[in-house]
């Protein structure tokens, strides 16, 4: 069988596949109804399409932002644009998400093509990992949720401090392994060409950007970024469906209230902390409202809870697996894992002795 064409995969989409899954969904709806009256699995739906409708638009902002990189920005000119020291490439990186400023939701599509512009993978993982916390949205957000408290001021600065320090170190530990374009799926490899039947949706919309080279009408170069961003959406979103069914099912079916009580000792709570980051799957737009509901715990806590959420969650671990093999992807986990809770401690310590500890 031919394998189909950018524009026959974007015409499939919109007239065969999403009418096919709308129409299961309603029947699925209508057969459900005896299932939709047992509490929990209301409580599954209703967490299952808040993740989903939170996360698409900053998906598709990521594919937006991508696509713009893929068909405006030449490979020469990432290249200048990263340092040739690898310390000072990856510290760039932590701060690339100022300046290309999206959320968890929406950075794993701009890291792929960052990298297949040439960026360094290991500054291109300081990005991926600081963006979410750098991203100016993310902390006027910080600052309105923690506004008018003792923590109005030391949370924000904090959680990009903390945030942006981890991802430099996460960057510089992948610097140090082995055949680094291994440690890449197919699609984000740099200068990969597709081979006939084997390239993800966003790959094969990328043979369309391409040909939107600097000479090219505008109107060109829109169409390029709308059929880049289409594939690169498809490709993306796919993960985060998978990763949002088990972040609800966690939810749903993990019960939270025994661990509420263990807010007073530091360690018991940065660890607490850390496992609703990880289960909740919160966007980083939207998190510190939620961390700041958490009155029981103190700043150290949850500030474990706002680094490590954009870093590491459910949904992130699956979307993680269209750009990264496994052994990256374990040993982002342990370092984040691992720096997050020895830095959240340090952290306590430090403030418990200024009187800073934020507990009631």
């Amino acid at each position: 069988m031919a394998r189909m064409s950018v524009g026959q995969r974007i015409a499939f989409t919109v007239t065969i596949l999403v009418p096919t899954v709308v129409i299961v969904g309603y029947f699925a709806w209508l057969f459900t109804a005896p299932l939709r009256e047992d509490a929990k699995s209301q409580v599954f739906v209703i967490v299952l399409f808040s993740i989903l409708l939170e996360a698409f638009p900053f998906i598709l902002l990521g594919a937006l932002v991508a696509s713009v990189i893929e068909v405006l920005v030449t490979p020469e000119q990432v290249q200048r644009l990263v340092p040739r020291n690898r310390v000072l490439a990856v510290g760039m990186g932590a701060l690339l998400g100022a300046i290309f400023p999206v959320c968890e939701c929406g950075v794993i599509p701009v890291v792929r093509r960052l990298i297949r512009k040439g960026v360094p993978l290991p500054a291109a993982v300081s990005y991926l990992l600081a963006a979410p916390i750098v991203n100016p949205v993310v902390i006027v957000s910080t600052i309105i949720a923690f506004r008018g408290g003792p923590e109005a001021v030391l949370v924000p600065v904090l959680r990009v401090l903390l945030g942006v320090s981890i991802a430099i170190v996460v960057g510089l530990l992948v610097g140090r392994l082995a055949r680094q374009e291994e440690l890449l799926t197919e699609a984000a490899r740099p200068d990969v060409a597709s081979e006939a039947g084997s390239d993800p949706p966003a790959e094969a919309a990328a043979s369309l950007a391409v040909t939107a080279t600097a000479a090219a009408p505008w109107r060109e170069k829109v169409g390029a970024i709308m059929a880049h961003a289409a594939g690169e959406f498809i490709d993306v979103g796919r993960y985060l469906v998978l990763g949002s069914l088990l972040a609800a099912s966690m939810q749903t079916f993990v019960s939270r209230q025994a661990l509420l009580g263990l807010g007073g000792n530091l360690t018991a709570s940065v660890v607490v902390m850390m496992g609703l980051a990880f289960v909740l799957s919160l966007c980083s737009e939207a998190d510190a409202f939620v961390a700041r509901s958490f009155m029981q715990f103190g700043t150290a806590a949850k500030l474990s809870f706002l680094v490590l959420g954009p870093m590491l969650d459910i949904k992130l671990i699956m979307m993680y697996l269209g750009v990264f093999r496994r052994r990256l992807i374990v040993v982002i986990i342990a370092s984040v894992l691992v720096l997050n809770f020895v830095v959240a401690l340090a952290t306590g310590l430090v403030l418990g002795s200024l009187g800073l500890s934020g507990l009631p």
